[in-house]
């Protein structure tokens, strides 16, 4: 879904809300409420959101929300990153739609268990960004620790030549299948955070902590797949620029170094190489 294809509602930035909520106050992806006891009518709602019905269903999701508590203002967030995941072309559509929530969720809204470093409750779109943070964080580990998990069983099983001898060639093909399903999925699950949380950062809605974590992640693996390269070129293409400051600008040295010698790798799809070439 490209940029021109959205209402004139999404050109909404969050810099605003944003630029008083970099040091939020500690807090972790344990606090993180779980999804299975938010209402089903939240989730009807974001069911039916479309860039057609893009302003009255978030319309009706922030009001929603401002009826209820902080804890589910945490659920929704969990359940509006989940969806983005799975739903790899509307990556923008979620983004808006948090960046509004951020802008409009009352400023009464509070979870009792989530303070600033002072002590201080934090309330209303800090509490909203609080929870945006934590979200990105959880997800951004277990689609890693999947990804790096896949990897090392992958290579265990290579290593032995065979899975199990005792296996038959049906079971072998059979187990060798569910890792390359598993390992596509948790591929195609990254490249769908990064463009979400790209975009959560084009709108100034998360600071470059966690767009520097996906960097160095894609770029620390010799042999990458075909969506960490595509989740690469995209980052770059779409926020390397925000990125690239005289502050960053060593460590963006160290990536395009990175860069450089996968493009050298022959062991890299010459394809992919080629796609690599984005400086």
């Amino acid at each position: 879904m490209g940029s021109s294809q959205l209402p004139a509602t999404y050109t909404t930035k969050c810099a605003a809300t944003s630029s008083s909520l970099n040091a939020i106050g500690p807090g972790s992806a344990n606090d993180l409420p779980s999804l299975e006891l938010l209402d089903p009518q939240v989730k009807d709602l974001l069911s039916e959101l479309t860039t057609e019905t893009f302003d009255s269903i978030s319309d009706q999701v922030i009001e929603w929300v401002n009826k209820r508590d902080g804890k589910t203002l945490g659920r929704v967030v969990q359940l509006i990153l989940k969806r983005a995941i799975d739903d790899t072309t509307s990556f923008e559509m979620y983004a808006q739609l948090c960046c509004r929530m951020m802008e409009r969720v009352s400023e009464e809204m509070e979870d009792r268990e989530v303070r600033d470093e002072e002590g201080k409750p934090v309330l209303g779109g800090r509490l909203f960004r609080r929870f945006l943070l934590l979200s990105c964080q959880d997800f951004f580990e277990r689609i890693w620790i999947q990804k790096e998990g896949i990897a090392v069983a992958v290579a265990s099983k290579n290593a032995e030549g065979e899975i199990v001898e005792t296996l038959s060639r049906r079971e072998k093909n059979k187990a060798r299948s569910h890792s390359t399903r598993a390992a596509r999925k948790a591929n195609q699950q990254n490249l769908a955070f990064v463009k979400m949380t790209s975009e959560f950062f084009r709108l100034e809605m998360l600071t470059e902590h966690i767009m520097h974590e996906q960097l160095e992640k894609l770029l620390g693996n010799m042999n990458p797949e075909k969506e960490d390269i595509e989740s690469l070129r995209f980052m770059l293409t779409k926020v390397g620029f925000i990125l690239d400051t005289p502050k960053a600008r060593a460590r963006m040295d160290v990536y395009f170094q990175r860069i450089g010698e996968l493009t050298k790798n022959p062991k890299v799809n010459p394809h992919l190489r080629s796609v690599l070439q984005v400086r």
